[in-house]
């Protein structure tokens, strides 16, 4: 063990050293399906969303010679290309033309296809989905789930919304899928207990799906028209479900991980779609709390931020300064916000403040009033460089104090 905790850059490789261990490839190759295959003999592999490439070479590696179908971002990472897979692209955040060219190519494979399906599903599949339900256009969808992103809401309930727009939503693609079995893994970017709203559940009805109403009547978000008919789809008695890795479990190997250099880690457990101003709070009082050091305090969610218009950043940005200013100036205290995906907002991959490094407060205070944080940090070299990752998982929060 070292006497002397990592410098700034040796935090930062050290967590990227944790997250490059923890790819959905190197977990599916190393048995992240057993729980959910049993001894199925799977034929067709449908992998989809931000960590879909990763996903599909994992299962590619496994089923050799089985019919692939790979649906992913046009943001997502780059990578080789797993071997016998048909591939598409679709856009994100909001779909469009590609999102709805590539569905309606799934769909088709869908229906030609024979034999059990195995579907690997990871955030970012809600807007490739992208099949207008009757009376509706691409364009009413599009302007309503970017309304949505900008509104602050948690992604939770965003997707409740979302599920209702599209008809291969909410189970939708299920129906395209015949009568063969359905096997589906879920790399959860959601609450752990909503795993199955994650891409705006594809394959199975989520009970969620009631709930949109609810959502914009909370929110007071209108609508130009009524959202389209709960499609109700039932989940044959032989399909199969699971969560493969989400949000919590990556906290707790992350605390796993740093215990190798710093031997006191604790995890912060915190409420669902906290604002990143209660959440630096939280840190705060932990930090204060700590009376032995060195220790780190670690989490794993998301604080959901309004975007601005002309603003750069994103939740991890933003989540940074307000720490920053939550700490003020406490000696050895360094905060690291990763977004796992390697892509936070329109700016970096995510932040890193210290007592040392930190913005001014005036400057902290007017870039937070301005959702305008990404600028700020880049400034004072605070901001990690952009750089999609192929995972897809919650935001990491760190903070090491010494």
């Amino acid at each position: 063990m070292r006497s002397q905790p990592f410098g700034i850059a040796g935090k930062i490789e050290c967590l990227r050293a944790f997250l490059a261990s923890r790819t959905p490839e190197k977990l599916i190759i190393s048995g992240a399906l057993d729980g959910l295959l049993g001894n199925a003999a799977v034929t067709r592999v449908l992998c989809l969303g931000k960590a879909g490439r990763s996903l599909a070479r994992g299962a590619a590696s496994l089923f050799k010679g089985a019919d692939g179908f790979l649906f992913e971002t046009t943001d997502g990472a780059p990578g080789l290309m797993p071997r016998g897979f048909t591939h598409c692209m679709g856009e994100h955040p909001v779909p469009g033309r590609f999102s709805v060219k590539s569905t309606k190519l799934l769909r088709e494979w869908l229906m030609d296809g024979e034999g059990p399906l195995l579907t690997l599903v990871s955030g970012g599949s809600s807007s490739l989905l992208c099949e207008p339900a009757p009376g509706w256009t691409l364009n009413e969808v599009a302007s309503i789930e970017r309304r949505l992103l900008e509104s602050g809401m948690a992604i939770r309930e965003i997707n409740a919304v979302r599920l209702r727009l599209s008809r291969a939503r909410g189970g939708g693609l299920r129906l395209r899928a015949g009568a063969w079995p359905v096997f589906t893994g879920i790399w959860c970017d959601v609450a752990p207990s909503q795993w199955r709203i994650t891409g705006s559940a594809p394959m199975f009805w989520p009970g969620y799906a009631a709930r949109a109403e609810r959502v914009i009547e909370r929110h007071s978000f209108r609508l130009q028209k009524e959202l389209p008919p709960l499609l109700r789809v039932a989940m044959p008695p032989f399909d199969r479900a699971r969560c493969l890795l989400d949000g919590d479990q990556l906290a707790q190997a992350a605390a796993s991980f740093l215990r190798n250099e710093w031997p006191r880690v604790k995890r912060l457990s915190v409420p669902e779609a906290i604002s990143p101003r209660a959440l630096a709070k939280r840190f705060k009082k932990e930090a204060l709390n700590s009376v032995k050091r060195p220790a780190v305090i670690i989490g794993c969610g998301e604080a959901p931020v309004r975007v601005a218009a002309k603003g750069r950043g994103g939740r991890c940005s933003h989540l940074a300064c307000e720490v920053a200013l939550a700490l003020g100036g406490m000696a050895g205290g360094t905060f690291v916000a990763l977004a796992t995906d390697g892509v936070d907002g329109n700016a970096g991959s995510g932040a890193v403040v210290s007592s040392e490094t930190s913005p001014p407060e005036v400057m902290l205070r007017k870039a937070l009033s301005q959702c305008d944080t990404g600028g700020l940090l880049e400034a004072h070299s605070c901001l990690l460089p952009r750089s999609p990752s192929g995972n897809n998982l919650r935001d990491l929060w760190i903070l090491f104090l010494e």
